[in-house]
């Protein structure tokens, strides 16, 4: 008797964990134009400040560079529901675990730098 009792319970935890993923999911995916926005505003704000930027020609190459890339992750943002780039993010990983790595710290430190100010 107890048995079936810690399986309801599972069963019963399964299905809300799954109810308030479809939930988060959703509410995510009202969010993507405005984070699809703010990526493209992020971008025009490189583009308009790169010859600024000290260095000369290569940092603003370089910059500019960034402002694409910038535009095609708001487009990918735009397009793309939150389960499609959850599926698409395991595969990165998957393929490519040191670079996920190395993207996630370094998007850990940049976070952390920006909270902190």
């Amino acid at each position: 008797m107890p048995t079936n009792d810690k399986a309801e319970v599972r069963t019963g935890g399964s299905e809300l964990a799954m109810k308030s993923m479809k939930a988060a999911a959703h509410t995510l995916d009202d969010q993507r134009d405005v984070v699809a926005g703010q990526l493209n505003r992020i971008a025009q704000s490189l583009t308009e400040r790169a010859g600024a930027i000290p260095g000369g020609d290569p940092t603003t190459r370089l910059s500019k560079a960034a402002a694409d890339q910038i535009n095609v992750a708001s487009d990918y943002v735009r397009t793309h529901d939150v389960e499609h780039m959850g599926s698409d993010l395991e595969r990165f990983v998957r393929a490519k675990p040191v670079m996920a790595l190395a993207v996630a710290m370094f998007i850990g430190l940049a976070l952390g730098r920006i909270l902190r100010k």
